[in-house]
């Protein structure tokens, strides 16, 4: 039997520890991706539920609110009037000021 030399030895070493480091390292993507799938949905979920929960609240508070009942939510509800008053006007403008052409195509803005 012949002895190896320390650098046969070396060799053989490197060898076997990349053989061992490729098969754990691909073990240890294929779990990883399985974790990283389960616990982006868990993640997700609770980015949902977080935002659902707060959004939740936040509107049980401002309706709570008396200032908010008694001051903005009147003026919310006033602009929100003006804004439906101010566009039928302008549309009824526009649709006077513009009579349909006689051959049924389009009238242009300019005519």
């Amino acid at each position: 039997m012949s002895e190896k030399s320390a650098g046969q030895l070396f060799k053989e070493g490197v060898i076997q520890a990349a053989a061992r480091a490729l098969v754990y390292g691909a073990a240890l993507i294929l779990v990883t991706v399985i974790c990283m799938g389960i616990i982006k949905q868990e993640v997700k979920e609770g980015i949902e539920y977080g935002v659902r929960s707060a959004l939740l609240h936040t509107s049980a508070v401002l309706l709570d609110d008396e200032i908010f009942n008694e001051v903005i939510l009147p003026k919310v509800k006033q602009n929100m009037k003006e804004a439906i008053e101010y566009t039928i006007m302008r549309a009824k403008r526009e649709l006077i000021a513009a009579p349909p052409a006689k051959d049924g195509s389009k009238p242009s803005k300019h005519s």
